[in-house]
């Protein structure tokens, strides 16, 4: 069941405060209403998010780092996989919630796949992996991103406990790192709309 094996992790600052009610509320709406069991979310703040929200709470000091934080809040995580996200990821139609199932049950029987990516963001390709996913190249100065991914939660505890990620923008410090410790992530194929240099 797909509450068993996957959390989500949010990373938030109270800045951002005026896109809670749209981001809390298109996920529940479009995604966790449609999963059966509870799947737990924890929202990594610094300071509390206020409103009727199932999401548990991991407060940070601003001094800190984005890996210090989130190596932090990855500690309160038990399940074996983990969708990393930010507070302007915004839902605006039903997630496809079988296909979710789909990839973390690819992910339990293969242990090499350390994540799947679930946009595209000009990840180079390096071959397909099967019809829905191609593979990305580990050399990639964007092997490592911040954008909506299916992490092995053991893959980026290990990676945020490196502690080379000083703010959110640090994707290319990480990528090398990340390729030390992870031989294969994924990426969709399909493609959506583009959006700049990603795909809606």
């Amino acid at each position: 069941m797909l509450a068993e094996q996957l959390s989500i992790l949010t990373h938030t600052n109270s800045e951002c405060e005026d896109l809670y009610a749209m981001y809390f509320g298109s996920l529940q709406r479009y995604f966790l209403d449609l999963v059966p069991g509870t799947v737990h979310h924890c929202v990594v703040v610094d300071r509390p998010v206020v409103g009727n929200y199932a999401i548990n709470q991991v407060f940070y000091d601003c001094s800190e780092t984005v890996s210090q934080r989130l190596a932090r809040a990855l500690d309160s995580i038990s399940t074996e996989f983990v969708l990393f996200m930010y507070e302007d990821y915004v839902l605006y139609a039903p997630v496809d919630v079988e296909k979710i199932q789909q990839f973390t049950d690819l992910m339990q029987q293969d242990t090499e796949i350390g994540f799947i990516r679930l946009l595209q963001s000009g990840a180079p390709f390096d071959g397909f992996f099967n019809g829905d996913l191609y593979k990305i190249h580990p050399n990639a100065s964007y092997f490592f991103t911040t954008q909506a991914t299916i992490w092995r939660t053991s893959i980026l505890k290990k990676l945020m406990q490196m502690d080379l990620m000083p703010r959110p923008q640090s994707e290319q410090i990480l990528s090398p790192c990340l390729a030390d410790i992870c031989s294969l992530g994924l990426c969709v194929t399909a493609q959506g709309p583009a959006v700049g240099s990603h795909h809606d």
